[in-house]
């Protein structure tokens, strides 16, 4: 799996910016039912960082936008088929709230899969990071496909494949593409005064995955995560 013209950077309270996830077997065998798992996230220190961007994807049966934490709840959503050496593309689209903080985030996209004779597994896990900007700021532009930052092979398929096809409808901006990996830079704060001296920092922050009410997801452009 994989995510197609991602914004290196999104404005809070800015519209709907367009991309898409690419499901891709890469066996020889049908899939029966995949289902992605996409997650998406603010990256600073907040109350609920997966509350500061809505993030929907097309659900291909239905055709209806799905969110993202909808998609973990088996009332809403249980997965689609896909054929072998083939792929199945999903319109994606993301925007930060209008109270988003100012910084970094980042967006993971993984799934499982299982077939008729009751085998399954594990997707690529992709990450790609992208900075929240402050509100009439100027979007990044989209990237294109990133380079798993681990992976697991699914069982029973090849680890190579077609390449997924399918582009993502682009909105205008101009800026940098959004970089994939779980690597970041930390800042340097330097002190002015005499003597200068560099701080650094580590945080370690782990964000647990809400799982949403059902019956939240529609046509709506208001659904969140």
């Amino acid at each position: 799996m994989a995510i197609k013209g991602l914004r290196s950077g999104f404005v809070a309270g800015a519209g709907w910016s367009n991309s898409s996830i690419t499901v891709t077997n890469t066996s020889d065998k049908a899939m029966e039912k995949v289902r992605p798992q996409p997650y998406i996230s603010c990256a600073e220190i907040v109350d609920r960082p997966y509350e500061e961007l809505e993030a929907q994807f097309r659900n291909p049966v239905t055709g209806r936008w799905l969110s993202f934490e909808d998609a973990t709840v088996d009332s809403e959503f249980t997965g689609f088929p896909v054929a072998a050496h083939s792929t199945v593309t999903l319109p994606l689209r993301v925007r930060a709230i209008n109270s988003a903080k100012p910084g970094a985030g980042y967006a993971i996209v993984e799934g499982m899969f299982s077939r008729q004779d009751s085998s399954c597994g594990l997707s690529h896990h992709e990450r790609y990071d992208f900075k929240i900007l402050p509100a009439r700021g100027k979007p990044g532009k989209p990237s294109g496909p990133g380079k798993p930052s681990e992976s697991a092979e699914p069982a029973g398929g090849a680890a190579d494949g077609p390449r997924p096809q399918g582009g993502a409808e682009e909105t205008s901006g101009a800026g940098q593409l959004a970089a994939t990996g779980s690597s970041s830079a930390l800042p340097t704060i330097a002190l002015v005064g005499g003597v200068a001296m560099a701080v650094g920092a580590g945080a370690i922050i782990s964000v647990r995955r809400r799982r949403a009410p059902a019956g939240s997801s529609g046509d709506g452009a208001g659904a969140a995560t």
